[in-house]
């Protein structure tokens, strides 16, 4: 098991497929002051949020999707669940976990580096550490590069809603944003194309981290940063580079104008037949 990715696009041999759960999470905003009463009576109401169809639904799919991707070729990897919906407490508060799905949304492997990123969500706290297992693994086989991001405090307020004409929908829904006050994103927020990563400033990335990024990457890489395409969370449903040279855009959030410009010089596909979320 060898840890060497750079792209989205070259063939796949081994992939991190992420595991059902069973609550919802819980954030309770001062730290281990819960009436034990009151969490459980909070738990019950989260574990409902995820009845017994939901869940036999989601395993499923996830079992036809690993089926699907073994035929292919590839190698399938499952991280470790068993504490992930468990509840913690920091200093500053409280919260629960939830279901261990996305690995993207947490880990960036570029080249033989794997960074872990660290989340702007309190839920998410300890969500990095169920895929220790599988990178425990591949340390043992070869070993790389294991960068984690800098603990985040998450006190009250390091989010903050602001109002940008260009960009609020039509339902008029106020945006929201990081403040810079540490360094905060996930995984999801980047692009990788080979040496250049696109990294998204949006409700799941700030500035901060953007310059930790490249810090860490050093000179071999470009982080290149936007704030003007998409100000909510994640940039997969919105950039995909397909090969070197072709782009798929999401046409209700990039336009010619705010492309970014690294991108422009490549082939460009723009759709726009997209469900209202």
């Amino acid at each position: 098991m060898t840890l060497n990715s750079h792209n989205e696009w070259d063939k796949l041999r081994e992939v991190i497929v992420g595991c059902n759960g069973v609550s919802a999470p819980l954030i309770w905003p001062r730290p281990g002051l819960v009436d034990p009463k009151i969490l459980a009576k909070a738990q019950e109401f989260a574990r409902k949020a995820f009845p017994d169809w939901l869940v036999n639904e989601i395993d499923e799919d996830q079992e036809n999707l690993i089926r699907i991707i073994e035929e292919y070729g590839a190698k399938v990897l499952r991280p470790d669940p068993s504490f992930a919906d468990g509840w913690y407490t920091t200093p500053f508060w409280s919260a629960s976990g939830e279901p261990v799905w996305n690995a993207r949304d947490l880990y960036l492997v570029v080249g033989d580096t794997l960074i872990e990123s660290p989340s702007q969500e309190r839920h998410r706290f300890w969500e990095a550490a169920a895929y220790y297992n599988v990178w425990h693994e591949y340390f043992k086989d070869g070993g790389f590069k294991w960068v984690s991001g800098p603990r985040p405090l998450l006190r009250d307020g390091y989010m903050e809603t602001f109002h940008d004409p260009a960009a609020l929908r039509e339902d008029g829904n106020k945006l929201v944003k990081l403040k810079e006050q540490e360094i905060l994103f996930e995984a999801a927020n980047t692009v990788r194309i080979g040496q250049d990563l696109l990294f998204l400033v949006s409700r799941s990335g700030n500035r901060m981290a953007a310059k930790w990024l490249q810090g860490v990457l050093g000179q071999e890489y470009r982080v290149h940063t936007s704030d003007e395409i998409y100000r909510s969370s994640h940039i997969d449903s919105t950039v995909l580079a397909l090969r070197p040279g072709l782009v798929l855009l999401n046409g209700n959030r990039v336009s010619e104008k705010t492309c970014p410009d690294f991108l422009k010089k490549w082939d460009c596909v723009y759709f726009d037949e997209i469900v209202p979320a």
